[in-house]
């Protein structure tokens, strides 16, 4: 058996200096610390997480527009696209339940109003306000009531929904 090989190591002139260098490449404005690598590395390579969520919340906004414009179903194909990237994003699902109501259909609105609701601890009036519109789509108002009634609890104040609920009790 061989004896371990032994290699000298001389220390750099400039410790510190050398790796502030790199942080100061990043981002000028971060504070030379002592610790070089978590800092570093989470500045020049952002997680695949972090991107797959800035990518999501971006198609986001691009549905958000595209619903200003009265492009419901190009709406809808940016929310889609977004929640593939972050399903578990409440905003993104009552968006896409509201634009799948603009284009009439309820049973996919329903369904993603209702997984927002359960994601936000029913406390999103707007989820609620929209699973409502879409049960009262599908001929359900009994339950589309319900919703209503719900959503008045978590914003007593909010008129429309207060009137929705109204028009929806005429219908029993």
């Amino acid at each position: 058996q061989e004896p371990p090989t032994v290699v000298e190591v001389k220390p750099l002139a400039e410790p510190m200096a050398a790796s502030a260098k790199v942080v100061e490449k990043v981002d000028p404005t971060i504070q030379d610390m002592g610790n070089h690598n978590s800092a570093v590395a989470t500045l020049v390579e952002p997680s695949a997480a972090a991107e797959r969520l800035s990518e999501a919340e971006r198609l986001r906004f691009a549905g958000n527009e595209a619903f200003k414009a009265g492009e419901f179903g190009t709406a809808s194909k940016h929310y889609h696209g977004a929640l593939e990237l972050d399903g578990e994003n409440v905003a993104i699902l009552s968006n896409l339940a509201a634009a799948e109501l603009k284009c009439g259909d309820f049973t996919s609105a329903a369904m993603h109003a209702a997984a927002a609701n359960e994601l936000s601890g029913g406390f999103s009036a707007k989820a609620l306000f929209r699973q409502g519109q879409a049960l009262e789509g599908l001929g359900r108002p009994t339950e589309a009531c319900e919703a209503y009634r719900r959503a008045l609890d978590v914003e007593p104040g909010d008129r429309l929904v207060r009137q929705r609920l109204q028009e929806c009790k005429a219908q029993l």
